[in-house]
């Protein structure tokens, strides 16, 4: 089994920016592939921006698509497994002071890789615009507080689940939510109620959010953002570029030349 040390990763890493202790860097698969078991000395956060990937650690298996964000925690030993069509990561190392400190849960210092809420994956873009050290520090912070506050699986109802599988594929035109409801065989104010409080976000939020997501996907195409916006549900390229910098901060054209 490879041990992997600071800043070694399978791939093309680029755009490498180093500050406080936290290091940034994209990485590039160019075409689909199966790497070897490993283990990183540091911990580290990856998130797809473009692509496909899945990763196995243990008995546990991550499916990642864009905006997917996971930390690994120091010494975690995983197997992946790059899409046919490669991906592209970003890549936020920490060194392992950050997970030593006194107050700092098991959660971060050993155990499996942890998939972090979307939501975890808007703050970690910003992390592309510019290299202000202060704002790295305190965005790579946030994210490991953010997986402190990570709820284990299983306390949510079993019917959520699939609630929020069918608004993941049904984002283009979501079904409503007495239907939603009624598959579920729950009450529209209490599906909405426990939506709220499990993702923290309202039904439209996460329809919202999904679709956004899916244009993150796209920005590195040729394909205008009229027609990207078509695509992922959005009425016209304007309804795009609102909910876009509602969501991310910046606006489709922004993210769009950082990422090419």
């Amino acid at each position: 089994m490879s041990i992997l040390s600071a800043g070694q990763f399978y791939g093309e890493s680029s755009a490498r920016r180093e500050a406080a202790g936290i290091t940034v860097s994209r990485l590039d698969h160019r075409c689909g592939r199966r790497l070897p078991l490993h283990v990183h000395e540091q911990p580290y956060f990856s998130m797809v921006l473009q692509g496909g990937y899945r990763e196995e650690s243990g008995r546990r298996s991550i499916e990642y698509d864009p905006l997917t964000i996971v930390y690994h925690p120091p010494g975690t030993a995983h197997l992946d497994e790059i899409g046919p069509r490669g991906a592209r990561f970003l890549l936020i190392e920490a060194e392992e002071q950050f997970v030593r400190l006194e107050g700092v849960s098991e959660k971060l210092r050993s155990g499996h890789p942890t998939a972090l809420p979307k939501r975890a994956g808007w703050l970690a873009l910003q992390l592309l615009r510019g290299d202000d050290p202060f704002a790295q520090e305190s965005i790579a912070l946030a994210l490991l507080a953010a997986v402190d506050e990570t709820p284990i699986a299983g306390g949510a109802p079993h019917w959520l689940a699939r609630v929020l599988e069918r608004l993941r594929e049904e984002f283009r035109s979501p079904p409503a939510t007495g239907e939603l409801a009624h598959s579920a065989g729950v009450h529209p104010v209490h599906l909405a109620r426990v939506v709220r409080r499990e993702t923290g976000m309202t039904l439209s939020d996460l329809v919202r959010h999904r679709r956004v997501e899916q244009a993150v996907g796209l920005m590195s195409s040729d394909e205008s953002l009229a027609s990207i916006a078509l695509r992922t549900g959005f009425s016209d390229q304007a309804h795009l570029t609102r909910s876009f910098r509602s969501v991310t901060g910046m606006t489709p054209g922004e993210l769009r030349r950082i990422l090419c």
